[in-house]
């Protein structure tokens, strides 16, 4: 009879821990994204053709009473430094995302063609490009992978071209119950 108690028992935690561990496996995972490296031997590419008197002083304007300063904007070409504010800001907010994966919006007077020329020459790829170049025209956006790591540079790096109008990770969305 003691026996048989301690077998039932034994079957009882047995199951209480299958069940805690594919509770544990199932839910969305809270995990913090990997951090990339920050130095990284990617060039900044100005593109010196698309550079405008308005970019070239995109200062923030601020009023003090009855003067006008312009408080200086952050440094395009300091992509460490926005790679690593972006990090934070990801990481803070949780927010998941599909790794070696980003968003590239471009301005409404760039084809599909300059586009993919622009993606080229900050090594970056498209992976299906017919399904790109077939959904370009209504939204002039391009799922875009980069290498692993890298998402955070590739995309400081895009957002000082003024001809990308966006420029962010691939974002997870999940729906709740």
């Amino acid at each position: 009879m003691r026996t048989r108690s301690y077998i039932i028992g034994s079957i009882v935690i047995l199951f209480g821990l299958i069940g805690w561990g594919l509770y544990l496996t199932s839910r969305p995972s809270r995990a913090i994204p990997y951090r990339p490296p920050v130095a990284t031997s990617t060039p900044i590419i100005t593109d010196s053709a698309s550079t405008t008197p308005e970019s070239e002083n995109s200062g923030i304007k601020t009023s003090t009473g009855s003067s006008t300063t312009a408080t200086p904007s952050p440094a395009p070409n300091n992509s460490a430094a926005c790679a690593e504010d972006l990090w934070e800001q990801t990481r803070a907010t949780n927010t998941e995302y599909e790794r070696g994966s980003i968003l590239v919006g471009f301005t409404s007077d760039v084809n599909f063609a300059t586009a993919m020329g622009i993606l080229t020459k900050y090594d970056v790829r498209v992976l299906n490009t017919t399904n790109a170049e077939t959904n370009y025209p209504s939204l002039r956006l391009i799922t875009a992978t980069v290498n692993d790591n890298q998402e955070f540079i590739k995309i400081c790096a895009l957002r000082g071209n003024a001809k990308v109008r966006y420029a962010d990770l691939n974002k997870l969305v999940s729906l709740h119950d």
